[in-house]
């Protein structure tokens, strides 16, 4: 900084002022600086600035061994929430199943010195077995109930609430629903929405299937309704298990919308170019991250409870009976 400093022949603080608090600093002066850093190729130290501040500007996350869509998303969403926010991520990836799993996970975000850490719980009790030290440092759940640490998630109930809404508005008299696997947070409040929608549409509760969010779960989920129930329109859980719903219904003979109308969830890439394309529900969770993010960077004391973000219903032809 000095360097930089004697290069543009200003004081040590202006260019702290710079990397900082730039607003504070006359727009001819600070790009000035800024030459002068490219040119010099500075780049502040971190550990040093740990050392003065007693804060790393890391922020740990947590997040279950998982390669399905939600979490991995969430995971991706958190880290580009944190670099706008001028922090960096320690990414722990842990089984919660393993012994000792939740302990190593905590003393390697410990190790680093994180000045607070978000843990991505899609799953039911995710939080209560990672046991988190009590006020070791600002906690943070992404995507499902939180306990005793603030929480931040996409709507789910209410977003399958609409989607089967939209499919009842359409004519549907009997609205299947193949859901996700039990002890899935999501899994749970998307088939909350569908029984509630049905109810409150004075509808009788539909078939329902269960599937593990794979695309060979719902196609073989499809199949098992077809054998057994009687319906015009399904509702399931994520997109690419209703790909595979899609699948079982035309080669059981039905037509999608014609015959079935179909709804997923997630909007993964694939739900804009499929025949036909998929209505669904897309999860906000760029939202999700910057309230994470924002929450264990705050210096005020964090409150326990769930904030629902609203979710973006996308409509198309699978749903246009």
């Amino acid at each position: 900084m000095n360097d930089v400093a004697r290069a543009v022949g200003v004081s040590y603080q202006t260019v702290s002022r710079v990397l900082n608090e730039p607003h504070l600093v006359k727009e001819s002066t600070r790009e000035k600086v800024e030459q002068a850093i490219r040119e010099l190729g500075y780049r502040p130290n971190s550990v040093a600035r740990a050392l003065k501040t007693a804060r790393t500007d890391l922020i740990g996350v947590i997040a279950p061994i998982t390669g399905h869509f939600g979490p991995t998303k969430a995971v991706c969403a958190l880290e580009r929430a944190a670099r706008e926010a001028g922090k960096a991520v320690v990414l722990v990836q842990v089984d919660p199943g393993v012994p000792g799993a939740p302990e190593d996970a905590w003393e390697r975000l410990l190790r680093h010195g994180v000045d607070g850490a978000v843990v991505v719980s899609p799953c039911l009790n995710f939080v209560r077995a990672l046991r988190p030290p009590v006020h070791m440092m600002p906690i943070a759940v992404a995507g499902g109930e939180g306990g005793d640490w603030p929480a931040y998630a996409t709507d789910q109930r209410g977003a399958a609430y609409e989607l089967v809404q939209h499919l009842v508005s359409r004519g549907a008299k009997r609205v299947a629903h193949v859901a996700g696997p039990v002890g899935w947070w999501d899994a749970r409040e998307r088939e909350r929405g569908w029984r509630e929608a049905l109810a409150d549409a004075g509808l009788p509760e539909g078939a329902l299937a269960r599937g593990d969010w794979s695309a060979e779960s719902g196609e073989e989920s499809g199949r098992e309704l077809l054998a057994n129930a009687e319906f015009d329109a399904v509702f399931v859980a994520n997109d690419q298990m209703a790909l595979g719903v899609i699948r079982a219904l035309v080669d059981g003979g039905k037509s999608v919308p014609a015959d079935v109308l179909v709804a997923g969830f997630d909007d993964i890439p694939a739900s804009s170019v499929t025949v036909p394309r998929l209505t669904t529900a897309g999860q906000n969770f760029a939202a999700v991250a910057d309230a994470c993010i924002a929450a264990v960077s705050a210096t005020r004391a964090l409150s326990p409870g769930l904030e629902l973000l609203p979710a973006a219903i996308i409509l198309r032809e699978s749903s246009e009976g």
